[in-house]
């Protein structure tokens, strides 16, 4: 019976991990809860999470803390799930457990309540852990990507340089890593910015392609903010640096036309 039941759980678990969770959980509920099996209900509430059935996985959840009142990941999966049912009062109240158990030197458990409190927008809560975080690791950058959705939504101007000055003072950053405070540079229209943060990269050949799409998005949303298109007199196929160049000269001062590269162009 014993090896029946392991062997549930392990087919359980690889359901699982292939995202099967109808039959992952026809798995685990097979499998004969006792005191040293809590696994298998964490495993059942995350395949009810994801199978959106958040009432079930709720009462998963409180019989779980009925036995283990002290557990930070148990507060924690019940303020998400409050969350999930819309209901925001009893979130946080289980956020105020999971704050008194909470270990204030594990930097990813402070990102995790950072996240939680990020989904319910409290923002003052979400920068107090984050900067909980980085007072244990100040180049830990999961917290300053929370900061990052939070200045974006505030839109913070002395946060959002004080986060790319941050980010880019971390060693290691490559293009991907550097997205979120482009993207944030980017929705607030500072397009030097994302010009530097795009540049600041050390690129190599296979990263040209990511390299001419984010520039191209810089271009884009230029185009859109001063809702202007560049016209060519001919047939031309002007770099995408160049067309940047052109835009935000006529950001600045308004010239619209000149010739580059031996071609006319025009700004409507």
């Amino acid at each position: 019976m014993v090896i029946i039941m392991k062997n549930k759980f392990e087919e359980g678990k690889l359901e699982f991990e292939n995202n099967n969770y109808e039959k992952a959980l026809e798995c685990f509920e097979q499998v004969l809860r006792n005191e040293e099996n809590d696994l298998v209900e964490i495993y059942k509430f995350e395949c009810l999470l994801k199978l959106k059935r958040y009432v079930e996985a709720l009462k998963v959840i409180d019989s779980l803390i009925s036995n283990c009142p002290y557990s930070e990941t148990l507060w924690k999966c019940k303020a998400r799930c409050h969350i999930f049912l819309k209901d925001n009062q009893k979130a946080l109240k289980a956020l105020g457990e999971v704050e008194r158990l909470c270990d204030e030197e594990n930097k990813e458990g402070l990102v995790d309540i950072a996240q939680i409190y990020n989904l319910l927008d409290e923002h003052e809560k979400v920068i107090k852990y984050c900067d909980k975080a980085l007072a244990v690791d100040k180049t830990f950058k999961p917290a300053l990507y929370e900061k990052v959705i939070v200045a974006s939504c505030l839109k913070d101007m002395k946060m959002i340089d004080e986060l790319t000055e941050d980010i880019l003072s971390i060693p290691g950053n490559d293009l991907f890593s550097l997205l979120p405070i482009f993207i944030m540079n980017l929705f607030s229209k500072r397009y030097e910015k994302c010009l530097e943060i795009i540049d600041f990269c050390e690129l190599d050949d296979s990263q040209r392609q990511e390299e001419e799409l984010l520039k191209g998005a810089i271009y884009q949303t230029l185009s859109e903010d001063l809702n202007a298109q560049i016209g060519l007199s001919k047939k031309y196929d002007l770099p995408v640096d160049d067309a940047i160049s052109l835009m935000m000269e006529f950001k600045k001062t308004g010239r619209d036309h000149g010739v580059i590269h031996g071609v006319e162009y025009y700004i409507l």
